[in-house]
């Protein structure tokens, strides 16, 4: 990010270019997301989203946002306006901020004795485009003003260094990468039995096994599959006699994905 200055000789701020890292999390949807924004050299802000409506053919995505300097007491709130054409996405945004930024002199560091702070009202508008070159990565760049008003600074040490910034122009432009995380399918094995239905289905579950060595009662549910003469067996099928193979997942031991108990006989 860049920035136009207007600042006296020898003030320095977090500019005028800055490397900015954002980190942002969402529900499915897309309705929410939070995320954090650090700034170089010690900018930190934190932000939510909700969007409101979604992009139809002849309207645009609208969303909200608040933000608020985790570092810094500053916060504000925006209004966001996107539309697509294709891979290209164009967003305007006006705001309304109550800012605090550092300032400090030449030669000296943002935490020196010859430093201050200084609080301003911001009136924000900008736009931006971001254009995806790929499912996972976006190309962005957008320019954002800033109309700074009632300026107020607090010198830690030195007299106030007399700093009235107007109207400042924000160049912004990088690379976005979206990820998605899956939650792991959960360590299970896969257990298989061979007999005959002992019983016809009643609800959701029925007798099966083999005479004199096991029985037990199976669930039918999307968990189990049940095959007769290497096909599918519907429940219809499961007629008292006749031999099948059960498959699924097994459950915690002593049980499996057949039942609660399995009966050796």
């Amino acid at each position: 990010m860049g920035r136009t200055e207007d600042l006296p000789a020898g003030v320095r701020q977090a500019g005028p270019a800055a490397v900015i890292a954002e980190l942002r999390g969402g529900l499915p949807g897309d309705i929410v997301d939070a995320g954090f924004t650090v700034q170089a050299p010690w900018n930190l802000d934190w932000d939510l989203k909700l969007q409101v409506s979604r992009e139809a053919a002849w309207t645009p995505a609208v969303a909200v946002r608040a933000d608020l300097g985790v570092l810094q007491p500053s916060f504000g709130a925006a209004l966001l306006a996107s539309k697509s054409a294709g891979p290209l996405t164009v967003t305007a945004m006006v705001g309304r901020d109550r800012r605090n930024e550092r300032l400090w002199l030449n030669g000296s560091s943002p935490f020196a004795l010859d430093s201050e702070n200084m609080t301003k009202d911001v009136w924000a508008w900008g736009v931006e485009a971001d254009y995806t070159v790929s499912g996972v990565h976006d190309l962005f760049a957008g320019v954002v003003s800033w109309n700074s008003t009632n300026e107020t600074e607090a010198p830690r040490r030195t007299s106030a260094y007399g700093v009235h910034e107007g109207v400042t122009l924000f160049f912004t432009a990088g690379i976005r990468t979206r990820w998605k995380l899956v939650r792991s399918a959960p360590k299970v094995v896969s257990t298989a039995l061979r007999g005959y239905v002992l019983t016809d289905p009643a609800a959701d579950r029925f007798e099966f096994g083999q005479p004199g060595i096991y029985r037990a009662a199976v669930l039918i549910d999307d968990y189990t599959k049940i095959t007769a003469d290497g096909k599918p067996a519907p429940r219809s099928e499961l007629k008292q006699g006749r031999a099948v193979l059960i498959e699924g997942i097994a459950l915690p031991q002593p049980s499996t994905f057949l039942a609660r108990t399995i009966e050796l006989q």
